[in-house]
């Protein structure tokens, strides 16, 4: 997918959360990730983050996210986009 940006961090599910085949409503949800679910992300975009889940490449919404900051105090795909 273009217009993702290579990154390597943790998020955290706001609510619960579908995961999609692609960066839009209009893709299939492969999976729903319930509150509290930590996911790891490896792209991001505007919009959208790229994760990893259950062996496979989904995306979900920005907007349903929080970054997880790590060791250091800071999430590494924020300075990137902002996450809410």
């Amino acid at each position: 997918m273009s217009g993702f940006i290579a990154c390597s961090d943790s998020v955290t599910v706001k609510s619960d959360a579908n995961l999609r085949t692609g960066p839009s409503t209009d893709d299939s949800v492969v999976a729903v990730a319930k509150a509290g679910t930590t996911l790891t992300r490896t792209g991001v975009s505007a919009k959208w983050s790229k994760i990893s889940y259950d062996g496979q490449t989904c995306y979900v919404h920005n907007n349903l996210i929080t970054a997880t900051a790590d060791s250091d105090g800071f999430a590494a795909c924020n300075d990137t986009v902002t996450v809410k």
